[in-house]
């Protein structure tokens, strides 16, 4: 099972398959190292700040964005 951490702004986040993906969301904004325990993969828009601080001391294998443009 992969556990996922999305920004609750993500479209169809319900249509990921509950058999193979446990989803939790919150507010982009909010997301911060603290909530990254456990986390196996986190998909964020362009709200959320990646860097050292956040992933540090998480064991985050993916980080995926919805965003587009340039």
């Amino acid at each position: 099972m992969i556990r996922l951490l999305a920004d609750e702004n993500i479209a169809g986040l319900e249509a990921l398959p509950a058999s193979s993906v446990c989803v939790s969301s919150m507010a982009g904004r909010s997301i911060g190292a603290e909530d990254l325990d456990g986390i196996d993969a986190l998909w964020v828009r362009s709200v959320t700040r990646v860097d050292k601080s956040l992933l540090s001391k998480a064991n985050v294998a993916f980080v995926g964005t919805a965003t587009a443009g340039t």
